[in-house]
């Protein structure tokens, strides 16, 4: 976190500095020990990196990868602005619960588009799971 310094001080510091503490005191003051051992025993899975990239196939769609390896295809720009989400893109995995699953994220204007529900927010994304048993709807146009 950032914290104001005026000339490598904290602002809030007391004028007391720390280099006024004799070296020696420093040097003989015993560390406390710390237990290590815990009855609980933790394993921490890691997940897998997310990504979004062009799709090779289709440079107006993208394909984006959760951290389970489930990918969905979508639009390439936001329907709001015209971004690229390609770059501007960012994926939310765990943002909001179950049902309303992952999310992709237009950090230009903070748009959020539900993959599960075909990235329908107030537009969409036109969002789809990309498996061997289903196939992307042909574009959706909004309607006003």
């Amino acid at each position: 976190m950032f914290e104001p310094t005026i000339k490598y001080r904290r602002v809030n510091e007391s004028s007391e500095a720390p280099q006024d503490i004799p070296v020696q005191a420093k040097a003989t003051t015993p560390e406390p020990e710390t237990q290590t051992e815990s009855k609980y025993d933790f394993t921490f899975e890691e997940e897998k990196e997310t990504k979004i990239e062009a799709d090779p196939n289709d440079e107006s769609r993208i394909i984006i990868t959760l951290s389970t390896g489930k990918k969905y295809s979508a639009d390439r720009y936001c329907p709001h602005a015209g971004a690229d989400l390609t770059y501007h893109g960012r994926i939310g995995e765990h943002d909001y619960p179950p049902e309303i699953g992952p999310i992709l994220m237009c950090s230009i204007h903070y748009w959020e588009f539900p993959l599960e529900k075909g990235g329908s927010g107030l537009t969409s994304l036109n969002a789809c799971p990309m498996d061997s048993t289903t196939s992307c709807p042909l574009e959706k146009k909004l309607e006003w």
